[in-house]
């Protein structure tokens, strides 16, 4: 399972789902409400505390989940996702996190990540890289308490409004398949357009990948571009981005 940071520093939170569900204490799994199917029900934060219904509530970090989570589809603030969700109390407000099974987390990724109409095979090996990709950075933000974001800083993860049959025939074709290099996942880096070449990692990001070396694209549709500076222009836009 993956946790996968959705909302951040709310002050309230909107949950509904199609079955009932029950609120938990995330630490001593009591217990603290039944929730009809169906229902909105609204979390708020007050003084650095849950309210519900009204009521302080004393946990610092709440579960709601159905009996049967892989069955379970929540809405919060008007989007669907699958799994559980785990509300953490913080300093700025409540954090929502998704917690869901690394194939489900798939099917809201590929789709955001590359277009469904795109062939078969290519949606295939962007599954093998997102999943890749997802387990190297897992605990990428373990100090907001979650793996990966939703956003372009880990992938983009849109819940179930963005899963189309396209992608998720991609995910179940390639499941459990992961990209490694001395027995451990790969940093799978992938990119919107390479401009019919890639680069060697350390020319990037200063690390040696063996397994990230420069390749040209050995099929260029792209849309190359080109910008010249002379030298003194160059060393005054790296001086002002705070590079000697």
């Amino acid at each position: 399972y993956l946790k996968v940071g959705l909302f951040c520093g709310q002050d309230t939170v909107q949950v509904s789902a199609k079955r009932a569900f029950l609120v938990r204490d995330a630490v001593s799994k009591a217990v603290l409400e039944h929730v009809p199917a169906g229902t909105v029900l609204n979390v708020r934060q007050q003084s650095g505390k849950f309210q519900l219904g009204g009521k302080a509530i004393q946990a610092s970090s709440l579960e709601l989940a159905a009996e049967e989570r892989e069955s379970s589809l929540f809405v919060v603030h008007g989007k669907s996702y699958r799994g559980s969700l785990l509300l953490q109390m913080h300093s700025a407000g409540i954090t929502v996190i998704n917690e869901v099974s690394l194939e489900a987390y798939l099917y809201g990724v590929i789709p955001k990540e590359m277009p469904a109409e795109w062939p078969a095979e290519a949606l295939k090996a962007q599954a093998v890289a997102a999943r890749t990709f997802a387990l190297y950075q897992r605990g990428r933000h373990h100090t907001e308490g979650y793996d990966v974001c939703a956003t372009t800083h880990c992938q983009v993860y849109g819940g179930t409004a963005a899963e189309r049959s396209e992608t998720n025939a991609a995910v179940d074709a390639t499941r459990g398949e992961v990209l490694y290099a001395a027995g451990k996942p790969i940093d799978a880096f992938f990119h919107t357009d390479s401009g019919g070449m890639t680069e060697n990692s350390e020319n990037v990001w200063g690390t040696y990948y063996p397994y990230l070396r420069a390749a040209r694209e050995s099929v260029s549709k792209t849309n190359p571009w080109q910008v010249k500076y002379t030298v003194p222009e160059l060393q005054v836009k790296l001086k002002e981005a705070g590079y000697d």
